[in-house]
């Protein structure tokens, strides 16, 4: 029912329907029951598997590879030794064998979403973003069906994302509006304010994210949420406007410290668009603040943040107007 309602507010949307595949999933947690007591073979496998995940997780990934091939001549058939030696080899880029394995363990297995991520990941990395989203819908589909809306709400993200930069821009926006009302958190309702942003749907922007604190004001406890809010006003020619949101992202970086460098030079540059009174030019505090962030202004002409791709042109130029200025 969650999934029609939201097709039909946003039916103006071209190609937004989420294809179902032919297969049904069960995506309950399972585990297998282990005996009181492990052979020293056994042993030794599930300390192979336990340690080459630990040592992947710190980019060691030929070290995680081999101990997973030793453990894999152990105990051939564990589809979990399968299934983690195609994760590895997939982020090394050795995308055929890590495709066959995954491909081996649908078979065998059944097709679990988990197998549909893992190939999706593999994708991504042979810049093959169509076919990526292809097998993100189906890992989509499994968790819409065993209504794991938080699950599903990751995924849809994801085609999102891929999509968007992919150019394909219905799609990411239909996926994005999937992903918040399945999952109407704050996280969420700031990646797609921000995506918003990014379609230049300025007005949209302000308006949407308004409704929604006004529906739940909790919505507004991550910086992302005021900061795309901010960037829309600014685009909209609210200026005051958009420092007022700039300045309440400021005070949340704590929650979210990966933008603090986007949030603090969009507050320079709005905070210099407006005249300032009598009063600003004799706020030592104010001016203090202003000449402490310009450098962080500057710097941004050597290391662009990626988040900048999602900013509207008119506050860029603002930012190129700056980097000149200091060159």
């Amino acid at each position: 029912m969650m999934r029609a309602f939201i097709c039909a507010v946003f039916v103006l949307l071209v190609g937004c329907a989420v294809p179902r595949s032919n297969y049904d999933f069960s995506v309950a947690a399972t585990g297998a029951d282990l005996s009181e007591f492990l052979s020293s073979n056994e042993l030794l496998v599930s300390g192979l598997v336990s340690e080459s995940i630990s040592i992947a997780g710190r980019g060691r990934l030929f070290d995680a590879e081999s101990r997973l091939r030793r453990a894999l001549l152990l105990s051939p058939g564990d589809p979990v030794i399968r299934y983690n030696l195609a994760v590895v080899l997939g982020q090394q880029g050795y995308a055929e064998e890590a495709l066959e394995l995954l491909q081996q363990l649908r078979h065998s297995q059944g097709d679990h979403p988990r197998y549909a991520l893992a190939m999706a990941d593999v994708y991504v990395g042979q810049k093959q973003l169509g076919t990526a989203r292809e097998q993100l819908k189906l890992a989509f589909d499994a968790y819409s069906r065993a209504q794991n809306w938080a699950q599903a709400a990751i995924v849809a993200r994801s085609i999102s994302n891929l999509a968007f930069a992919d150019g394909a821009e219905q799609e990411s926006l239909c996926y994005s509006y999937e992903a918040f009302f399945l999952d109407p958190t704050a996280t969420q309702l700031g990646y797609h304010a921000s995506l918003l942003v990014a379609l230049h749907q300025y007005t949209a922007t302000d308006a949407f994210v308004g409704e929604q604190l006004g529906l739940n004001s909790a919505l507004g406890a991550v910086p992302r949420v005021h900061f795309a809010r901010a960037l829309a006003r600014a685009a909209l020619g609210n200026t005051k406007g958009a420092v007022e949101e700039v300045e309440v992202a400021q005070d949340l970086l704590a929650q979210d410290p990966e933008i603090g460098a986007e949030v603090n030079v969009a507050w320079w540059l709005f905070k210099n668009e407006i005249p300032q009174t009598p009063e600003d030019q004799e706020d030592l505090k104010l001016q203090e603040s202003l000449e402490a962030v310009l450098p962080e202004v500057l710097r941004f002409k050597e290391k662009p943040s990626y988040g900048l791709v999602r900013w509207p042109p008119k506050v860029l130029a603002l930012l190129e107007a700056v980097l000149k200025s200091g060159e």
